[in-house]
């Protein structure tokens, strides 16, 4: 609409004859590029309201979906306290493992006593000397 006012008032401004036609109608062209470019910018700030809203409406349907895939993967508690329960299990599962391997030793050791002691068997210096050891 500015667009088709504004030619036909350049063509009226270029058609004047006298001065005071030139001056009315250089007003009025001048009156329709203000209304023009008003109307110009309003329309590209909507485009950009517009653009805006559309990436904060995905970014909250993205953000919505990874909260309800995070739900459904974890049962309601979240990543972050299936990430704790996981490390508290992984230091358990140590503490167990450190247990395990101790009861290990002291079982190879009492087994090397008990061969000790049965290589010693007829000698009773050698069974009291090893026998004194494992009550130390």
């Amino acid at each position: 609409m500015w667009r088709r006012k504004m030619n036909e008032a350049r063509i009226n401004f270029d058609n004047a004859q006298d001065d005071e036609s030139k001056a009315y109608w250089s007003k009025v062209l001048e009156t329709y590029q203000e209304a023009y470019f008003e109307a110009q910018q309003n329309v590209n700030k909507s485009v950009e309201e517009s653009i805006q809203d559309t990436i904060d409406k995905y970014k909250n349907a993205v953000s919505k979906i990874f909260s309800e895939v995070e739900k459904s993967m974890t049962n309601g508690i979240g990543f972050e306290a299936v990430k704790d329960e996981w490390d508290s299990l992984n230091e358990y599962t140590d503490r167990y493992l450190d247990k395990v391997d101790a009861l290990y030793e002291l079982d190879a050791i009492d087994n090397a006593f008990n061969d000790a002691m049965d290589k010693a068997a007829g000698n009773s210096k050698a069974q009291q000397a090893l026998t004194n050891l494992y009550n130390t």
